[in-house]
């Protein structure tokens, strides 16, 4: 293991044992690891997104926006050798999807006859998994989650008021630069093959996310540039996405945008309300900052946050990975149950 790469996970390591407050960060495509340590361990939040810092961002909008102000932290960079991407399955249980379990398999068909009886187009419906953590050292976790995933935004977030996390999300809400912007819409989900080939569910799924952003912006936009959908490979997986960006146009902030785009069809379903309305009310137990979003702020005009997926909340003696999937009037409960255990491979492989 190189220098650097013992710095990372050395570093990492001391500071969750020590307990102090922290994140390390690293954006797609990039070969430089962000550290924030803050001085003490005051929670800040924030409702501005105005000042340079971390933000971890809950699913629901009343909840606490938790913050790490960079003038209240050390900042450190590492720069990174990049590796041959290898996605490995250490655990040879992952391999297996086990039996479905009963009571989300119902709650899955309660939705699909929700959204048949014509009250909703698309619901995100989630689950935990739980898996039971034996002597792992945390910072080689994240090293292995660094190289196995680089086009995907990598976190590591830990502050002992609010919890540990860790993620390796796919998915940009929002990468805002003065008055230009950039967002995607992605959703539809399969293994990777030779030949990825998409469904029709799947490709109703994901126009039912590009509608919706696109609908949220241009209002708001002086011009939107959509590309066509394609297909975009995350670890194993794959997905099928479309690039979206333009420019605000003039009275209209970052906050405006941020409500309007968050959460997406992608992680909540469509008509929004009604959609999380259901999630809430049937969903059993609180998503708390998976399906929110996280990310680096520079100023209320710079601002580069992704959607919290493929993420997992680290406990004393277990992990919980959060997983789901979009469930239409097409979806088959079992196809379902199988996409997130698919899903739960991502971070799952590494514990």
């Amino acid at each position: 293991m190189s220098s650097t790469k013992h710095q990372i996970t050395n570093t990492l390591q001391e500071l969750y044992e020590e307990d102090k407050v922290f994140c390390f960060y690293r954006k797609k495509e990039s070969h430089t690891v962000n550290v924030l340590i803050q001085k003490d361990l005051k929670l800040h939040t924030t409702e501005l997104f105005n000042e340079a810092g971390f933000v971890m961002s809950p699913f629901q909008h009343k909840e606490n926006n938790v913050f790490i102000p960079k003038e209240e932290a050390e900042s450190l960079k590492y720069s990174m050798t990049p590796e041959p991407k290898s996605i490995t399955h250490t655990d040879k249980h992952l391999h297996k999807n086990g039996k479905p379990d009963e009571q989300y398999i119902n709650t899955l068909q309660k939705t699909i006859d929700f959204i048949k009886d014509k009250h909703a187009q698309k619901i995100v419906l989630s689950r935990p998994v739980f898996k039971k953590l034996d002597n792992i050292k945390i910072g080689q976790v994240f090293l292995k989650v660094l190289n196995s995933f680089p086009s995907a935004f990598v976190y590591f977030f830990h502050h002992p008021k609010v919890g540990t996390w860790m993620g390796a999300t796919p998915e940009q809400i929002l990468n805002l630069k003065n008055k230009k912007f950039q967002t995607v819409a992605l959703a539809g989900t399969q293994l990777i093959h030779e030949k990825v080939i998409w469904n029709q569910k799947e490709k109703d799924e994901q126009q039912l996310v590009t509608d919706f952003i696109v609908d949220q912006l241009l209002p708001i936009s002086i011009y939107l540039n959509i590309s066509n959908p394609y297909t975009f490979p995350s670890g194993h997986l794959a997905h099928l996405k479309t690039d979206i960006e333009g420019e605000i146009g003039s009275g209209i902030d970052h906050i405006e945008l941020i409500k309007r785009l968050h959460p997406t069809p992608a992680v909540c379903g469509t008509p929004r309300k009604t959609a999380q309305d259901f999630i809430l009310e049937n969903e059993t137990y609180n998503r708390n900052f998976y399906t929110g979003f996280v990310g680096e702020i520079h100023s209320k005009n710079e601002l580069d946050l992704f959607v919290n997926l493929r993420c997992a909340q680290f406990m004393e003696d277990k992990a919980v990975i959060y997983v789901g999937g979009g469930i239409t009037k097409d979806s088959n409960p079992l196809n379902e149950w199988t996409e997130t255990v698919e899903k739960s491979k991502t971070l799952g492989q590494f514990l």
